[in-house]
Parts: structure tokens; sequence; C-alpha cells
């Protein structure tokens, strides 16, 4: 058997398929795997968070004030055990055996303290493995004919030296220079590079040497994928954008690359964090939020929308609407109610810990072990990406849990936020490749490092060459440096390490026999050393405009099509619907369609007619609307009391502690998350003054009944008509009113002063057909702690709001009647197919209400989620 070998070759694959036997290209890991196999040397794999774990250990007990990392230790356990393990790593696999001579830097020393308990209890890392390779080698032989260096054997670290220097290696053959005309000339001038100044080559435009560049990045890849596709022979040399140029390919139906960005939030790598940060006290709704509307998830799709809907209005869990909430999932869940039940014990309401005492390692184990569980449950038809999805987050629960595990063992019970956060993260690893962006048949050869090369190529494309990431120096002194290396750890410097990598960086340009395309980034960053030193070689070379490139005739096998501009469509006053498409009105008319039908009515027509409806993603409502609704629910709870309007001050004030603490986790949990706890209090202080001067009005207006979210029914010309009152107020003369609870703002003020406040007005007319007498109307203002009203007859100690001269002495009845007369002219409109679009004011006669209608109002646009559809300004 044959094998090329490099230091960066693993998962790379830099040459077109031969046809033949015994040849492999490996990297480090792949000859380890190779050997280990054949010398019997196979053992179970260990994950670096496993050894972060045993290491931590060993860094615990030989832990007090006087060791170096004593202070990183007690902030960060598991990152600091990460660095220093990382630190010994490196040196063993630069030969260091666990010594020190004396006299060193403490914390050298402290390093030695910490082998000597690592020697023990620390599985085997591939230092470990290189040296019990090296070992049976010198025992016996493996069927290995000959190893082809692509690196120099002083470019890897010892172990590995010694290793090769006992197998049939060859020396990495010398660089050829195989271009033709500008290429090659280009070649040999970096072939024999001077060490003092470099003398430019006489630039030839033949076609051999070809720079690019792009004004944006999305440019650049796209043009690549047209390359790289529509070459014979080529041998792309991937950047930053890899993964960009392998959507292009897929979406022009070319082979893909399989060039994916691993990453560790893939969706189903989410899950865990997402459970680890639900385990803590106050709860995080934000959190919580984005494990229900997860797209993998193991709480049912019907159970889990419907509590994510509730969290948007009403963060939190526990109290009566969330006991609704759970009966209308009992409802639905039929025969499998239990099981709907034991789900949300289980993922949502659970116990939960503070974090700074932490969680229980026992609990967080089993709900590890549950997780895991539930990625082997496959769903029906799930197609290979998803099976992908879920072995991936199968194996980091699996090694999150055994990583659990072994701290238990160590005698740890419990770990703080941070520290789960660190585990889970070490337990993820780098992530996952994306499960849709594999290589398929007919992908060209492709690299992601410049080392890489393997073979000669007719074309070469590197790019965009950004500036990359520099070998930067060690983390140790000089003087520690020095005593590792006299120790047998053979480090090599900076300078050296520099050196390598810019060898290695002229592979790709060496690899091109007939063309090398090098891709400069855009403008406004930093371009990688090639591009230097190629552009001191070339000066006066063309930097080809890829704008410019594509739009040139003669490029017809890479031009792409000029589309013509079309504009968006612009706004229209009114749209005409055709005369054979119906549109269905209501069956139960409420405040919010009506409110629409005449003020916007293409708002209803999208929303009610068409059925339109937002996205499925779910948030917290906006603070001044959640304050509001927090304050309906404080109200209400008070008000439901059969002695509300009867308690004392200091029963009031008892209730209040309690009731208030209590709303917030059920109800306003988002309040209680870090970093809120001015909002907090100044809330609690604005509910509890808005409440006593609610309880004054009461008392002062002799109030003897009070009715809270009460539901009114009843007609109007155009059906059924329904609403929910915030506060129905009664009197022993049976006089009545509807207070609106508001949280805050000047509307509603001026809709008093205009007599324009619709919705009480709606409201007021059910009562009146029950009842057969108006109702006073007036809001209450929650921030202000003050009632607006017209009449401070019927409510007591009020500074009445005055009507102007716009309100015509009118009163809510007549408010009533010039709804009717502007409902109807807008029925009117609808029947002849024609729905207007009212963004802003308009004095055209089809706008205006009829005389005794209701004056024009221009809603909210800030609460309009179909205004887009609406059409574009010229200017927008």
């Amino acid at each position: 058997m044959k094998c090329r070998f490099g230091l960066h070759l693993d998962g790379q694959y830099g040459r077109q398929p031969l046809n033949q036997l015994g040849m492999s290209d490996m990297g480090p890991l792949g000859l380890l795997g190779m050997l280990e196999t054949q010398l019997g040397l196979v053992a179970p794999s260990v994950t670096t968070a496993q050894r972060v774990v045993q290491y931590r250990d060993c860094l615990q007990q030989i832990n007090h004030a006087d060791r170096f990392f004593h202070q990183s230790f007690q902030a960060d356990d598991f990152g600091t055990a990460a660095t220093l393990l990382g630190w010994r790593d490196e040196w063993r696999l630069h030969g260091w055996r666990g010594q020190i001579g004396e006299g060193e830097s403490r914390r050298l020393h402290d390093m030695v303290a910490v082998e000597v308990l690592a020697a023990q209890h620390l599985t085997a890392g591939l230092a470990e493995r290189l040296s019990l390779v090296d070992e049976a080698l010198q025992q016996r032989k493996v069927k290995i004919n000959a190893i082809e260096l692509l690196d120099p054997l002083d470019y890897f670290p010892l172990l590995w030296r010694r290793i090769l220097q006992q197998l049939p290696i060859q020396e990495p053959a010398a660089f050829k220079a195989e271009g033709k005309g500008m290429l090659g000339e280009l070649q040999r001038a970096l072939l024999h590079k001077p060490t003092g100044k470099i003398q430019p080559l006489i630039w030839q435009d033949d076609g051999t040497v070809q720079l690019v560049r792009s004004e944006t990045s999305l440019l650049a890849t796209r043009w690549l994928a047209e390359t790289i596709s529509s070459t014979g022979d080529v041998l792309y040399v991937a950047t930053a954008d890899a993964a960009r140029v392998d959507s292009f390919l897929g979406a022009a139906a070319h082979p893909n690359q399989g060039l994916s960005e691993v990453s560790a939030f893939r969706p189903a790598l989410q899950l865990l964090p997402l459970l680890l940060e639900l385990l803590w006290q106050p709860l995080n709704v934000h959190a919580l939020i984005q494990f229900l509307t997860h797209p993998i998830c193991p709480v049912r799709g019907r159970i889990r929308r419907k509590l994510a809907t509730l969290q948007g209005d009403y963060p939190g869990v526990g109290g009566p609407r969330w006991d609704e909430a759970l009966n209308e999932i009992m409802f639905d869940a039929g025969d499998q109610q239990q099981e709907a039940l034991d789900a949300i014990a289980l993922w949502v309401n659970h116990e939960r810990f503070d974090p700074e005492s932490g969680a229980p390692l026992s609990f967080v184990l089993e709900r590890t072990q549950q997780l895991s569980a539930y990625f082997t449950q496959l769903p029906a038809r799930a197609n290979p990406a998803l099976t992908q999805a879920y072995a991936a987050g199968k194996s980091q629960c699996e090694a999150f849990a055994q990583n659990l595990q072994g701290l238990m063992d160590q005698g740890i019970d419990k770990l703080k936020a941070r520290q789960l956060e660190q585990l889970a993260a070490q337990a993820t690893a780098r992530g996952s490749d994306h499960p849709l962006r594999v290589a398929q048949v007919g992908a060209q050869s492709c690299i992601t490092h410049p080392a890489a090369v393997v073979t000669s190529h007719q074309v070469v494309v590197w790019g965009p060459l950004e500036a990359p990431a520099l070998p930067s120096a060690w983390p140790w002194s000089a003087s520690e440096i020095i005593a590792l290396r006299e120790m047998g750890c053979d480090l090599p410097g900076v300078d050296i390490r520099l050196q390598q990598v810019a060898t290695q960086w002229l592979r790709p340009l060496m690899a091109a026999k007939d063309k090398l395309i090098l891709v400069l980034p855009p403008g406004e960053k930093e371009s990688h050393p090639v591009l230097q030193l190629v552009s001191a070689y070339l000066k006066g070379a063309p930097v080809t405009r890829l704008e410019t490139l594509l739009t040139q005739s003669q490029q017809t096998s890479l031009k792409l099509n000029q589309l013509r501009h079309t504009p968006l469509p612009g706004r229209q006053r009114w749209w005409h619907l055709p005369e054979d498409v119906n549109v269905q009105q209501e069956q139960d008319y409420s405040f919010s369609q009506l409110e629409k039908q005449i003020f916007n009515p293409y708002h209803w027509l999208l929303t009610q007619g068409a059925k339109l409806r937002s996205g499925s993603l779910r948030a917290v409502s906006h603070e001044v609307r959640l304050k509001g609704l927090l304050a309906h629910s404080l109200i209400d709870r008070f008000y439901q009391q059969a002695d509300a309007l009867h308690q004392s001050e200091a029963q009031f004030q008892n209730w209040f502690a309690h009731e208030f603490d209590q709303l917030m986790q059920q109800e306003g949990a988002v309040f209680l998350m870090p970093g809120r706890r001015m909002e907090l209090e100044n809330l609690r202080q604005s509910l509890a003054l808005a409440m006593k001067e609610l309880r004054s009005l009461m008392q002062r207006s002799a109030i003897t009944q009070v009715e809270t979210e009460k539901t009114l029914a009843g007609q109007f010309q155009g059906g059924p008509l329904k609403g929910y009152a915030d506060m129905v107020l009664s009197k022993d003369d049976q006089t009545r009113a509807i207070v609106d609870i508001k949280w805050s703002g000047k509307k509603h003020r001026e809709k008093l002063e205009t007599n324009r406040h619709l919705q009480l007005a709606l409201y007021a007319e059910l009562i009146r057909q029950r009842t057969g007498q108006w109702p006073q109307v007036a809001y209450f203002m929650v921030r202000q702690g003050q009632l607006l009203a017209c009449d401070d007859a019927w409510f007591k100690g009020i500074h009445r709001v005055k009507q102007s001269k716009d309100a015509k002495d009118e009163n809510t009845a007549q408010l009533w009647q010039r709804f009717l007369s502007t409902w109807t002219w807008r029925q009117a409109q609808f029947k002849a197919g024609r729905y207007e679009v009212v963004l802003e004011e308009s004095e055209a006669p089809d706008s205006v209400a009829p005389e005794d209608g209701l004056p024009r109002e221009v809603m909210n646009q800030e609460y309009n989620d179909c205004k887009r559809l609406a059409g574009w300004e010229a200017d927008a």
C-alpha cells in the first residue's frame, strides 16, 4: 500500500479519482487510525469534552491559593481546564515527558504537579496514542510500502517525526514550474525567490494568469460557481465564502462540492442548550418561547403552539390563564390527555433552581437522557437530512451525559448555570455539517487549505483571497519555552511557523498548468499575503471587474442575463374586486373588525376576507401592551373577590404584596429576568398607585357592583355584535358605567374631547340593548392613575374631560348613530367591489364619509400587519 501524507489532508479532496488500488491520501488522523488498526492498538474513542472533565478533576485536587491558575479556576473551572489541557497536549505532542528542571517558573512546576495526576487519570489523547504507535513500530511492521510526504519532515511535531522515521517515507518532491507563458514565469520566479528586493516581471496578457475583483462577495461567489462548473480539470481552493459557492452550484443544478459550514447552531443541536436555559429561576421567557416554537421539539405541535401563544401575551407558568390553556389542550388531546400532561410537566412546568446555587446533576442527567431518547424516535418517513440531524442531537446528548456522569463519579452533585453552559458547549464541539450539503457525483477537486494540494491541475481557482489567520506567538514566556526545550519539548518558534505557512501558500500557485485565477476580496477587506506577493511580481497586471466580465458578449459561457428593472407595485387609493368575487361578511362582529371596515377597508379585506395571518414566529408582546395586560389581570383578580369593595387599606396592601409577586411569576415573568429589576419596581409602584386611586374612586362614587372582563352581546343592522368590557360599574339606582382600562396614551383623552370613543360607544350600545339605558363611559389610565370621563356627576372627584367644538355637544348615542351611517356607506362601497386603502389623509370625495357619519381617521400603522401589501410609494 502507498499513501500521500500531509499535515492538512484530513477531510480534503484535492485530486480527481484515479483508476487504481492501494493508493490513499491521508492526514494525521487518517494515518494514525490506519497504524493503530494494523498494530492492534484501537481503543474506545473519547471526546475532548470528556478529557476536559477529567483534567478539571486533576486541577481541582491540587488547587489552592498559591497555584498560578487558582483565580481563573475559581471563575471558570471548565474554561481553565480546557485551556491548560490544550497546553499540556501541545507540549506532549512536541516531546514533553511531564518533567521540568529545578528553579523554573511556578507555572511550569504547577503543570508538572497536575501531570502527576493526569498520567494516572486522564484518558489518552493524540500524544499518548502516537507514543504507543511509536513503541509498537519498534516491535512490529505495518503493510505500507511507501509514504510520500507532502510536507518536509521537520514541519511535523516531534512525535510524528519519530513515527515517520520508522516508516518507508519519501521526502516531498520539489515544486516544478509546469505553467505556460506568464504563469510559468511567475512560478519560476516564486521558486527562485530572492532574499532581497523582488524584480518585477514583464506582464504578458496571455490569459494564463487572471486577477478578478468584485464589489461584493456575493457576486464573486456567484462567478466562482459558474467558473468551477464550466471548467474541465479545475482545483478550487475554497475560502470563507465556500458554502455560498455551493449554494449557487446547487441553485444552478450543478453538482455540490460538499462545502458546508460546520455550525454548533444546527436546529437539533439547539435543544440541549435551550433545556439548560429553562432550568433556572427566574424563568427565561425568551428561551421558553424558542423551545416551544423550535422545529424539532419533544412537545407535540398543538400543545406547544398553544403554550407559545400564551407566552406571547402572558409570559409565565401557572395561574388562571395557564389553567385555561391546559383545559383547552386536554379537550383537544382526547384519549391522550395524560401523555399531554406528562409532556408539559417534563419539558415546561418542572422544578427550577437558583443559578448561583446550581442544579442537581442527577436531575440534569435524567433530562439529558430523556432528550437523548427522544432523538432515537425518528418521525415516520424521515428524510436523510432529518435522520442526520437527529443523530447529531443524540450524539451531543450522549457526550453531555457522559460528562455529567464523570462529574458525579468525582463526587460533584451540583453545577452552576455557567458551568453547565460550558459543559454543553464542549459536548457540542465544532457542531455539525449542513445535512443537505454533501459532495455529489461530478464535483470538482476542492480543498479548503492551500497546503492540501496533491497534484497539478489544468486550472486553479483560489478566492476570495481575504487575509487569513496567522500563527500567533506561544502563550508562554521565552524562559519557559527554553526550559521546555531543555526537557525535550521541541516547540518551533513563531518565525519558523510563519515560514512554514508561507511555503504552504505557494502550493496552489505551483499546481496550475494552464491557468491561475485569483479572486481578490472587495476593496474594503484586507488581502491575503499571497496577493501581495503576486502583485509585487506582476506590477501592472490588470484586475478585471467581475461586473464588467459578466456582461461582455464574448463571455457567453459565463454571461448572466441582464434583467429588466421592474418597480414594486405602487399604492392605489382604491382596490376594485371583480364582480364574480364575493367577500363573506362576519358571522359575529367585534370592535376590531368594525374599526377596520370603516377606517381602513383594505386591512379588513385582507385579514378577514382573504384570511391572511401573520407568521407563526412568537415573541413577548410589546412592553406597553404587556403592562396593560398585567394591569387588566391584577384589577380583574382584585374585583373577583366578594369583599373587594369593602376591604380596608391594610387588607388591600397584604393582598397586593402577595398577588403582584404571584402575577409576575404567572403572567409577567419577563420582568423578573436579570437586568429588569428597575422596570419591575416601577411597574409595582405604578400598579399600586393606580389601584389605590381606583379603590378611592369606587368609594367616592358609591359603586355597589364591579364586573370585570364582562362579556357583552347584541345585534346591529349588520348582524350579531359582541364585545368584552374591561369593567362594568353599577350603583344602587341601577345606573351603569363602562370603563376601558388603558396603560397610557394621549389619544384616549382626545377621543373623549371630540366624541370619537367608538369602542366605548359600541359597548355602551350593547348595555343599552340589555338595560334600556345608555351607560356612562370612561377610560382609566393606569400609568397616570387617572379616570377620564366627560361626566363628573356620576364619577365623583375627577377632573372632567371637556368636549371640544368638534364634538358639537353630541353624546355617546349620537356617536353610535354616526357609526351606523358610516358603516352603511362603507357597505355600499363593498357591494360595488370597492375597498379603500387608507394610509394617509385624503380630501377626495369618495374618501369623505356622509355628513352624518364619522370624521376621517387614519389608524396607527404600527398595528397594521398588512401595511406592505398596500403597495410602495415612489420614495419608499
